[in-house]
């Protein structure tokens, strides 16, 4: 059973790291210092050494519990991927509504970008260690097309992510995500573009199989590469 003083510690290093998480979605990454965070835990700055050697240790402790961010990424990767259209889709679908919804996580990503330190790091790090068997499923689906699906799916995201923490400054091309419809319309327009993509890779699926029956039924090779622009020796 721990004493009261150690349960006044571990209560006071939560309201710490609740405030810094405060401070983030009110201020800001760029003003994100001792005296703001003090400030929001209703604290005395000199009181975060009592807890903290300094206010650095302080901001990577907040950085390692930044868990909820990744948890998509999380659940999805220990499993085998039986539809990824689908679970491309979903997973956009949640990373715009965690944006969109949550300050917090908008200024997270500022603070990636702008990190100088290392202090955000761990997040980096945990993404991609969270996402490889994922993204080792995936980067092969449109393979027949030359494509690395992988290259899509980090164009999509780092788009995202500009449009929506982007979204209070002006519209960009015209898009306004501070309008329902206009965020509609962007899930609208993802969910076409996988299709495309999908349906795409699924037709030069198509085209090789009929380029290989030409080819058994006795077809020259030369004349199916003209007709179907697919060379059959390298499907052999």
């Amino acid at each position: 059973m721990i004493s009261k003083r150690e349960s006044n510690v571990i209560k006071a290093k939560m309201d710490l790291l609740n405030a810094v998480g405060m401070a983030l979605q009110k201020h800001g990454f760029a003003k994100l210092g001792i005296n703001t965070v003090a400030a929001q835990a209703k604290m005395d700055k000199t009181a975060i050494y009592r807890y903290y050697s300094n206010f650095e240790e302080l901001l990577r402790s907040y950085i390692d519990k930044q868990e909820y961010w990744l948890k998509s990424l999380k659940d999805y990767g220990d499993k085998e991927i039986e539809d990824l259209n689908k679970l491309a889709k979903q997973f956009i679908h949640e990373q715009i509504e965690a944006l969109m919804t949550s300050e917090e996580f908008c200024q997270l990503i500022l603070w990636e970008l702008a990190d100088k330190d290392g202090i955000a790091a761990p997040i980096t790090v945990k993404r991609e260690i969270y996402s490889k068997s994922i993204l080792n499923q995936s980067k092969t689906i449109l393979e027949k097309c030359g494509i690395n699906f992988n290259f899509i799916l980090a164009v999509i995201l780092g788009g995202l992510y500009y449009l929506i923490i982007h979204k209070d400054k002006y519209p960009f091309c015209e898009v306004d995500l501070t309008q329902e419809k206009h965020k509609d319309e962007l899930i609208k327009t993802l969910d076409w573009l996988i299709d495309l993509l999908f349906e795409t890779n699924k037709r030069s699926n198509e085209i090789e199989n009929i380029a290989l029956r030409l080819y058994k039924k006795g077809m020259d090779k030369d004349e199916i590469l003209e007709v179907t622009n697919i060379n059959v020796e390298n499907l052999l």
